[in-house]
């Protein structure tokens, strides 16, 4: 592949799925470029430890449930606009997990026959059911390690980027990246930047302040709900990752199950200084099952009420709550005290009206006076960086992929997307072909991108996020 006179160096941030999978499309294109995480190789992470759980070689998703979920899990996803790129990741994507020892389904045939925005609002539970298969933790630790070995480009453990700025006239990056580790400062330069830092990336200051364009996608908070197995209200789903679903009926607020976790336990973990608690199956039978219950707030008002609020207390690792979950329904002063501390009368009572409805239609849910909620989990966090249907921001050379541009989440998402980014940066850099595709909120439902926190320190960057006053991020 031809590339030119001028060397081109490409920088990915973040080692999770996503950027082994972008790193996996540079090799051999002769596009020079390094990867950064600002955590350990994947041999020398722990599990058990907070900071180790979700950072590193991976990503959050080597040490989660396990579970490898296909269309219409991450819904839009399939509606990515260059369909050759997409078929490409989707097929580079199987074929690494095959070798692996998972099964993987055919490309959708038809991709548009399920809809997230369609979703009809009704009173009932609906099942999102989609096809999932499970690797064991050694088949990960070992698909991760082989990914990381085969990278062409130079690693950078440990690593977190401080500063990137871009320079117009010479169409290059400056990249300030320090080690945590050692305090050692590191000045690179880079045509072009991939992102790919997971559900919390867009909270870091060294992405919100590349792009003027953000937009609300969604605030999604709540916690995990843990049962003996002999109980749990999802153990005769048959499903590997059953995904039940209700909306409001004026669409201000929706609920799911997210994340089942049979015979399995919580833990406790810190990314980028947020203390929250994921779910996992990877231990010997535990007797209990537990399984995430989301609360999605739709409404763009309530959620830059509550953002703040909610990041500022999962900055602390007191936030880390076992609540009764009958104390929820019934009421109880104590128990909804120590939840409003963390999320806030009214999200504490969107979440309350949630589990209602889930003990209502599930007995084993609604009569079990041992059943627990443990938290606190964030999934969405409000604004995202705003990109087109290349996955590029709208105002710079710079993709985002995976759990940090908003659309969709998960590790078969992130390969996907990760190869698909790449590919247009590689169409970009060595073709000269920067398809400026008309951004995805004029066309499709895809278009949901959004960026966080505030930017108004840059004269011309206009605030659209809740911003400025939280601490500890």
């Amino acid at each position: 592949m031809a590339i030119g006179a001028r060397p081109q160096r490409i920088i990915i941030v973040g080692m999770g799925p996503a950027g082994l999978a972008a790193a996996a499309r540079l090799k051999g294109t002769g596009i020079q470029f390094t990867i950064i995480d600002s955590g350990k190789a994947v041999q020398d992470r722990d599990r058990y430890l907070p900071e180790d759980a979700t950072r590193g070689h991976g990503g959050a998703g080597l040490f989660s449930d396990g579970k490898f979920s296909f269309f219409p899990s991450a819904s839009e996803l399939w509606s990515l606009p260059r369909d050759g790129d997409l078929h490409e990741a989707y097929d580079w994507t199987c074929d690494v997990l095959n070798q692996a020892g998972l099964e993987t389904p055919p490309f959708p045939s038809n991709p548009d026959a399920y809809s997230v925005a369609g979703m009809v609002e009704s009173d009932e539970w609906k099942l999102k059911d989609y096809p999932s298969d499970y690797l064991s933790l050694d088949a990960r630790l070992q698909l991760v390690h082989d990914m990381v070995s085969d990278i062409g480009g130079t690693v950078m453990n440990e690593c977190n980027v401080r500063d990137a700025t871009y320079h117009a006239a010479s169409d290059s990056f400056s990249v300030v990246v320090e080690n945590h580790a050692t305090g050692q400062v590191t000045r690179l330069s880079a045509n072009r930047l991939l992102i790919t830092t997971g559900r919390f990336g867009p909270l870091e200051a060294s992405l919100r302040r590349m792009t003027r364009h953000h937009q609300f996608h969604r605030l999604e908070v709540g916690f995990r709900i843990q049962q003996r197995s002999d109980r749990a209200f999802f153990r005769d789903m048959p499903q590997l990752d059953p995904k039940l679903r209700v909306r409001e009926s004026d669409g201000s607020v929706e609920w799911r199950t997210f994340c089942v976790c049979r015979q399995g336990e919580t833990c406790l973990t810190e990314t980028n200084g947020l203390w929250t608690v994921s779910g996992r199956s990877d231990c010997p039978p535990t007797g209990r099952s537990n399984s995430g219950f989301n609360t999605r707030i739709l409404d763009e008002r309530l959620a830059r009420k509550s953002l703040n609020r909610v990041l500022t207390a999962m900055a602390r690792p007191e936030a880390h709550f076992q609540l009764p979950a009958q104390g929820l329904l019934r009421g109880d002063a104590e128990v909804v005290a120590a939840m409003d501390r963390i999320y806030g009368p009214e999200l504490v009572s969107k979440m309350a009206e949630g589990l209602r409805r889930l003990s209502e239609t599930y007995a084993d849910l609604g009569a079990d006076e041992e059943a627990t909620l443990i938290g606190p989990t964030l999934e969405g966090i409000g604004w995202y960086p705003k990109v087109d249907g290349n996955l590029r921001l709208l105002d710079a050379p710079v993709w985002v992929a995976g759990d940090a541009c908003g659309l969709f989440r998960g590790i078969v998402a992130a390969m996907i997307s990760g190869h698909y980014a790449a590919s247009s940066a590689i169409n970009e850099l060595v073709q000269g072909m920067q398809t400026r595709l008309v951004p995805l909120a004029d066309q499709t439902s895809i278009e949901m991108a959004s960026g966080m926190r505030c930017l108004n320190k840059q004269p011309a960057i206009e605030c659209d996020g809740p911003c400025c006053s939280v601490a500890g991020i």
